[in-house]
């Protein structure tokens, strides 16, 4: 279920498709506020934030 919760937020990263799949489109900052954000504002908890030795 994409709610666009997370475009809305940081819409230079992720998009929601027609289908409803959010899809990552632009790179994804390190320790970027807004998709810090978006992940904890995802409403069905799809997204997860992991570091570079994860």
């Amino acid at each position: 279920m994409g709610t666009g919760a997370c475009e809305y937020t940081a819409p230079d990263v992720f998009e929601v498709g027609d289908e409803g799949v959010v899809k990552i489109i632009g790179p994804v900052p390190e320790d970027d506020k807004k998709v810090r954000d978006a992940v904890a504002e995802c409403p069905v908890g799809a997204l997860k934030l992991l570091g570079p030795d994860d």
